[in-house]
């Protein structure tokens, strides 16, 4: 039997509160190529979070990719661009990809369990 979403939060006679949240990003990669060249690039993203009975789940999609100098309007699927890059450059475009993403999750997870992101900029 399928239930609306409302139906869900009231189910069993007991109020359970499900909160959703989905944000865009970005952040810079640069990298190396033909041994003197560099690539200085912005990567987009969705940022999602779900919450619901003390825990929480997050979801990390539609990235892509531009090169500062031609603009956002140049944006296309990092996977597409990774298919581009010379071998040469690949792995190092990968770790500095997978440091800045890692980053974001472990800021997003302090953030989580404390629920400051330690900013004393409060508004």
């Amino acid at each position: 039997e399928k239930r609306s979403k409302k139906e869900n939060l009231y189910s069993n006679n007991s109020l359970r509160l499900f909160i959703w949240c989905k944000s865009k990003g970005n952040f810079y990669v640069s990298y190396t190529y033909d041994f003197k060249y560099k690539s200085e690039n912005t990567v987009t993203f969705n940022l999602t979070i779900n919450q619901k009975d003390g825990k929480y789940r997050y979801t990390i999609t539609d990235f892509k990719i531009y090169n500062i100098k031609t603009g956002p309007k140049t944006a296309q699927p990092v996977e597409t661009e990774y298919q581009k890059i010379k071998s040469g450059s690949k792995q190092e475009f990968a770790n500095k990809f997978t440091e800045e993403v890692n980053n974001i999750i472990e800021e997003m997870k302090k953030y989580m369990s404390s629920g400051s992101s330690g900013d004393k900029d409060e508004w």
